[in-house]
């Protein structure tokens, strides 16, 4: 079984131009495992307080603001607030998010929209603003941080997930058995307290509904990363 993320299976269709696997074809969904929002974050002594003084401060820069990104979703997320803004910002690709969040610390870069879990501990210790949230609604762990829809974007929203696959030739009773158990696992106590801590979302689902899932999920990414101009590799 293949634990894996919303990158190989909904962003990767786009950002390359041949992939050595068909995320549809090639594999049997089990169930959505976990969502989780991401969040926007400045260093601690930069003047941005909410999304709008980013955004005009990017403006007033004329394109010479920086942005970081560790994954797939943290990069499309970026741009899709870069497009709905109008607010310019010159891109700073890393191998992965914790080497992102250190640049950004150190301001290499002026803001990256980041996986809450990493970020959350540097927020906490007063290192990073916290400036917005994407998910539609507000984080539990991070309150206070308004989302990115409230903060003026209307209809922002970008998750990232997790969910278990099979190989596509894998017996249905096998899929079926598999699903019940992670969809009942999920609902434990251990589950509960693991996510209340990392910010995510436990999101149980059957494999059909994970398959209708990543068949929208696959088509939400490719019009955003074809309108933010992403070549594919």
């Amino acid at each position: 079984m293949l634990i894996t993320t919303n990158t190989t299976h909904a962003a990767n269709a786009s950002l390359f131009k041949k992939l050595p696997y068909d995320p549809i074809k090639d594999f049997a969904p089990v169930s959505l495992i976990a969502k989780s929002g991401l969040v926007l974050v400045v260093p601690s002594d930069s003047p941005v307080q909410k999304v709008s003084d980013l955004t005009t401060l990017a403006k007033s820069r004329q394109g010479k603001m920086t942005f970081s990104s560790g994954s797939s979703s943290t990069r499309v997320a970026s741009e899709l607030y870069k497009m709905m803004s109008g607010a310019p910002a010159l891109h700073v690709p890393y191998k992965g998010v914790p080497q992102a969040l250190t640049d950004l610390m150190g301001h290499q870069v002026d803001f990256m929209i980041s996986d809450i879990n990493p970020a959350l501990p540097l927020i906490q210790n007063g290192k990073l603003r916290a400036v917005a949230v994407t998910t539609s609604e507000r984080n539990p762990l991070l309150g206070k941080v308004p989302t990115m829809a409230e903060s003026g974007l209307s209809g922002y929203e970008m998750t990232a997930w997790v969910a278990a696959f099979f190989p596509a030739n894998t017996p249905k009773p096998v899929v079926v058995r598999m699903s019940q158990l992670i969809r009942k696992g999920l609902t434990s106590p251990a589950a509960t307290e693991h996510f209340s801590q990392t910010g995510g979302q436990p999101s149980p689902s059957t494999p059909e509904e994970l398959a209708g899932f990543v068949r929208s999920e696959t088509a939400k990414w490719a019009k955003v990363i074809k309108a933010a101009g992403i070549e594919p590799e």
